[in-house]
C-alpha cells in the first residue's frame, strides 16, 4: 500500500494498476492539452485579424470593374483628409454617398475604429488626386476603399416634407433620446426643445435619436442607406421644426 500526500488530503493508491493508469491519465494531458491549447488559439487568431492594420499585403486588389474595392487602403497625406465620421449603424453604401455629395472629396476609406471589433466604423473622406494606382492591399478584409462615383448617390424622397423616410444623418454627434418615443412628431418636439438639435432619426420601434450639429443640417445632408439593411420605412430623417 503506498501513500500520497497533498497539501490538505491523504490519498491513498491501492495497486500499482492504479499507479499505472494514472502516469498514462497525466501523460496524455501532457500531451493532448497543448494540441488543444494551440487549435483554439490558432482559431481565434484566424478570426481576429487585424482590423486597423498598417501592414500592406502583397496581395493583388479586384476592382471588379466598379469604383470600390475591399482589403484596400489608400496612403495619403494628413492634409488630404477632408473629415472623419465614426457611423455605429450605417453601412459602407453611405460612406461612398458621403463623398460622392462632398465637392471636394475624390476618394474615401472605409474601416472599423477599433482594432479587432466590428463597429464602430470609420469613414474617411479623402481630396486631390486619387486613383487605383494609389491604393495598397491590406491584410484586413474589414477595410475598403473607394473613389468618387456620383452614381451611388440615391434621392431622398421628401415629397415636399422636411422629413422623409429611409434617409440618414452622418453629421454632427448622435445623441439617444429616451426610448418610447411613440411618434415622429414626438421626436422632431425633442429635437425643437434642444438648443445645438438640427436633425433626427426616428424608428418606428420607437426610437428616436437626435443629431447635434454647430450649423444647421440641410436636405443635401441626408444619405440613404442599403435598403438591404434599412428597408423602406425602417428608419426615417428629418430636419429640426417638421
Amino acid at each position: 500500500m503506498q501513500k500520497r500526500v497533498t497539501k490538505n488530503t491523504v490519498t491513498r493508491v491501492s495497486s500499482r494498476a492504479e499507479l499505472t493508469n494514472m502516469a498514462l491519465y497525466w501523460d496524455q494531458k501532457t500531451v493532448v492539452l497543448p494540441i488543444i491549447c494551440l487549435w483554439i488559439t490558432s482559431y481565434y487568431a484566424a478570426k481576429a485579424e487585424p482590423i486597423n492594420a498598417t501592414e500592406e499585403s502583397t496581395a493583388k486588389i479586384f476592382w471588379n470593374g466598379q469604383k470600390w474595392a475591399h482589403r484596400c487602403i489608400f496612403h495619403v497625406n494628413e492634409t488630404q483628409i477632408l473629415d472623419i465620421y465614426t457611423l455605429s449603424h450605417w453601412d459602407s453604401d453611405v460612406c461612398g454617398q458621403a463623398c460622392a455629395s462632398d465637392g471636394n472629396c475624390t476618394a474615401y476609406a472605409w474601416a472599423p475604429s477599433t482594432p479587432n471589433t466590428e463597429e464602430p466604423f470609420e469613414c474617411t473622406l479623402l481630396s486631390g488626386n486619387i486613383s487605383e494606382t494609389d491604393a495598397k492591399s491590406s491584410l484586413s478584409s474589414a477595410r475598403m476603399c473607394g473613389l468618387k462615383d456620383a452614381s451611388v448617390l440615391k434621392l431622398v424622397p421628401w415629397n415636399g416634407r422636411n422629413w422623409a423616410e429611409g434617409c440618414v444623418f452622418i453629421k454632427g454627434e448622435f445623441r439617444n433620446s429616451r426610448p418610447g418615443t411613440a411618434t415622429r412628431e414626438e421626436c422632431s418636439r425633442l429635437c425643437s426643445e434642444q438648443a445645438d438639435c438640427s436633425g433626427y432619426h426616428w424608428r418606428p420601434a420607437q426610437l428616436c435619436g437626435l443629431v447635434l450639429t454647430e450649423s444647421p443640417l440641410v436636405k443635401a445632408d441626408a444619405l440613404m442607406p442599403s435598403e438591404k439593411n434599412y428597408p423602406r420605412g425602417s428608419i426615417l430623417c428629418g430636419l429640426r421644426g417638421s
